[in-house]
């Protein structure tokens, strides 16, 4: 009995002791658990200060031969960019026309270089996006900015944007105005079909004057001269279509360009070293007073303007061919683009979101002397006191608005290269007929079709075609 007695209290006791070590085992577990600190819960990761440390962005840009003293705007924008955020550091690099292109082929080659380019604009620009060297900028910018961007449309692709503009641009004709009443015409009664230019041009050679300054060496003077005539006949689309094969370029709305081209040249209204001189050297033969009339980029026309005077030399529209008024000119932005290897893509992108704010056009506008347009439609055109220039800054706009784009920004360049530049030179010298040069293009552009089937079907995507 006191065996069995003293058994049991044995067992109390190591029960009393387990249950007490339990219970205090679990009180220490319990305010171990509340004293760790509570799990995050899950979110989007904290924001990087993409300002906070020491960076430089390179910058390659193009424009100086089309907008002289465009550097000075340039720096004076990245000066204004260091002052805002005193870490970084944007080093601006003019690209050449003749080097734009190669320079930055080389540096895709290698995936290295600039943190932000340009091969122009356009489908120029979106082969890049083509082979994968371009990153979206609408990542990394709001869509409320960019539906400001008077150039969106012409950069978008697969629902992003892959471009911002640096400035806008088209061309213009200047006129001389002496010439006008040395032919018995009124400087200011100016003519607006066909026919009326045709009429001006007979009288403008009879008093000794050639009427028009294009140069055709080089082939850039004709698909200059084309940019007016595409898109009085043919939509955006339609261009697009024609491209892909939808359309010809031999179909009757796509050979006014040729006819009228031959017809004009036949009368001999072109200057007498139209075939000898390239587009550039055809600018400054008419600046010499060699020509009456020329097509002139709209920042080099506005500078003229200044030097020469207004009532020395005025703007004119081209000539309608339709019926219909022509209050736009060709345009096209120079549109810079983040490439897809910078390890600065934010930073990039708000560098060039920070070129479209009302600071940086004003200086724009100071620095050019209101030569150089914004590619923005929260631009104040009030800003443009002189009425001439105010009239092509609205004529650009009105180009971006409808979408009457320099046609070397639709048509690949190796339609151009192989079909319209040397089929215009060709139709100049009288070695092709109108027909046969159409025929020659619309045979580049099957060419161009067949040998490139991965980038036409990209350019249907950004066509829309199915």
């Amino acid at each position: 009995m006191k065996k069995s007695l003293l058994l049991f209290l044995v067992f109390v006791l190591i029960l009393s002791i387990t249950v007490t070590l339990l219970f205090a085992g679990g009180k220490r577990k319990d305010d171990e658990e509340a004293a760790e600190p509570a799990e995050e819960p899950a979110g989007e990761p904290a924001q990087e200060d993409i300002f906070s440390k020491p960076t430089e962005l390179v910058f390659w840009w193009y424009g100086e031969e089309d907008a002289p003293g465009l550097s000075k705007y340039v720096q004076a924008a990245c000066d204004a960019y260091k002052s805002l955020h005193p870490n970084i550091t944007v080093n601006q690099v003019h690209q050449s026309s003749e080097n734009v292109v190669p320079n930055f082929m080389a540096a895709a080659e290698v995936q290295s270089g600039p943190d932000i380019a340009t091969v122009r604009y356009g489908v120029m620009n979106l082969e890049q996006v083509w082979a994968g060297n371009v990153a979206p900028i609408s990542d990394y910018v709001s869509e409320e900015e960019m539906s400001h961007w008077i150039g969106k449309s012409f950069a978008t692709y697969d629902d992003k944007v892959w471009s911002s503009d640096l400035y806008a641009f088209g061309f213009v004709i200047l006129y001389h105005k002496d010439h006008f009443k040395d032919a018995g015409l009124d400087p200011e009664k100016l003519p607006v079909t066909w026919d009326e230019f045709m009429d001006v041009s007979d009288r403008l050679k009879k008093a000794g004057h050639d009427p028009f300054s294009l140069g055709f060496k080089g082939g850039w003077g004709f698909s200059l001269y084309s940019f007016y005539f595409y898109p009085q006949f043919l939509t955006f689309t339609n261009i697009l279509e024609t491209v892909a094969g939808k359309r010809s370029f031999a179909d009757p709305d796509a050979m006014w360009v040729w006819e009228k081209a031959d017809e004009y040249n036949k009368a001999g209204y072109f200057i007498r070293a139209a075939t000898s001189v390239d587009l550039g050297e055809s600018w400054q033969e008419w600046r010499s007073g060699n020509g009456t009339m020329s097509l002139i980029p709209n920042q080099t026309a506005m500078m003229w303007l200044d030097e020469l005077g207004a009532d020395k030399v005025g703007i004119m529209s081209f000539p309608t061919l339709t019926g219909k008024p022509m209050d736009w000119i060709p345009v096209a932005p120079v549109s810079e683009f983040i490439t897809s290897w910078s390890p600065n893509k934010e930073l990039a992108a708000d560098f060039l979101s920070f070129l479209h704010s009302e600071e940086i056009m004003s200086i724009m506008i100071q620095t050019m002397d209101s030569n150089l347009i914004p590619a923005d439609d929260r631009f104040d055109m009030n800003l443009v006191k002189d009425p001439v220039k105010r009239q092509i800054f609205e004529w650009v706009h009105s180009g971006f608005k409808t979408g009457t784009w320099f046609t070397d920004g639709i048509i690949p360049f190796s339609i151009l290269a192989d079909g319209l530049i040397p089929g215009g030179q060709l139709l100049i010298t009288g070695d092709l007929s109108p027909k046969e040069a159409a025929e020659k293009m619309e045979a580049a552009a099957e060419e161009w079709r067949f040998i490139n089937p991965e980038v036409f079907e990209s350019f249907k995507v950004w066509a829309g075609i199915k």
